[in-house]
C-alpha cells in the first residue's frame, strides 16, 4: 500500500494526474478500469489516472511489466505522438502487442486543450524494453470520448470493433474497422442522454457474464451498464 503523497513524490509527472473534483482533494489516483486474464501470462490491468498499463503475475505478487509515459515504466513511450492518456480497455492481441482505447490520444491533444480519442496498438520489444505504436484508428470527424470506451480485436474477421461514447457530443459511436486497411467496414451511432453514456461494447456472448466485487452486472442498458 502507498499513500497518495508518497506516490506523487515517487511517480507523478507534472500534468499527468487529474484531480477530478478539487485541487485540494486527492483521491482515485489509480482508477483501474479494466482487467483481463491471459493464462500463462498474467492479468493485464489498465490504470486510467496513471496513464499506465500493468501485466500482473498470475499469483498477484509481481508486476511483470508496465507500459506508459514515465521513465519508471518497463516500456516507456517517449514521443508525444506515441503516448496514450486516460486509456480504457487494455487488452493483449498477442503476448507482445497491447491495444488500448486511448481516450485523450496522448499529450499532443491535451496540450492543445482538446481531446481526440483513438484506438492504439503497441508492439513490445522485450529485449530492448521499448514499445512502438504500430497501428491506430481515429474516427473522422474527431470524437471526444473523454471517459469510457472499448476496443476488441477479432482474429477470425481481422477486424477491430471500437466503441467511442461521448458525453460532450451526446453520441455513442461503434465502428468495425478493417485491421489491414484501417478503414471502417461499418459503423453505428446512438444518441445518448446529457448525463450518461454506455461504458463499453462487448460481444453478445459476454453479456451478463462479467462480475464486479462478486456481483453479476445486469446487461440491460442505461446508466452504468454495458451497451
Amino acid at each position: 500500500a502507498m499513500s497518495y503523497p508518497e506516490y506523487e513524490r515517487l511517480y507523478r509527472e507534472p500534468g499527468k494526474w487529474v484531480r477530478w473534483n478539487s485541487d485540494k482533494v486527492h483521491y482515485d489516483w489509480n482508477h483501474g478500469n479494466s482487467m483481463f486474464h491471459y493464462p500463462g501470462e498474467g492479468y493485464l490491468i489498465s490504470f486510467r489516472n496513471n496513464d499506465r498499463v500493468f501485466l500482473l503475475s498470475e499469483d498477484f505478487k509481481t508486476i511483470r511489466w508496465s507500459l506508459g509515459v514515465g521513465a519508471h515504466n518497463t516500456f516507456q513511450l517517449k514521443e508525444p505522438a506515441q503516448q496514450f492518456s486516460a486509456q480504457h480497455h487494455a487488452t493483449l492481441i498477442d503476448k507482445d502487442k497491447v491495444m488500448v482505447l486511448d481516450n485523450h490520444a496522448g499529450e499532443r491533444f491535451r496540450r492543445q486543450g482538446r481531446f481526440a480519442s483513438r484506438v492504439a496498438i503497441y508492439q513490445l520489444n522485450r529485449f530492448q524494453n521499448t514499445a512502438k505504436l504500430i497501428w491506430e484508428f481515429q474516427p473522422t470527424p474527431i470524437i471526444s470520448a473523454v471517459a469510457r470506451g472499448s476496443a476488441d480485436y477479432f482474429a477470425e474477421t481481422k477486424t477491430v470493433v471500437a466503441y467511442f461514447p461521448s458525453r460532450t457530443q451526446r453520441t455513442d459511436s461503434l465502428f468495425e474497422v478493417d485491421y489491414k486497411t484501417r478503414k471502417p467496414r461499418g459503423s453505428m451511432v446512438f444518441a445518448n442522454g446529457e448525463n450518461w453514456t454506455g461504458y463499453r461494447a462487448e460481444p453478445h456472448y459476454n453479456l451478463g457474464q462479467e462480475t464486479f466485487l462478486g456481483m453479476k452486472l445486469q446487461a440491460t442498458g442505461g446508466q452504468g451498464h454495458q451497451k
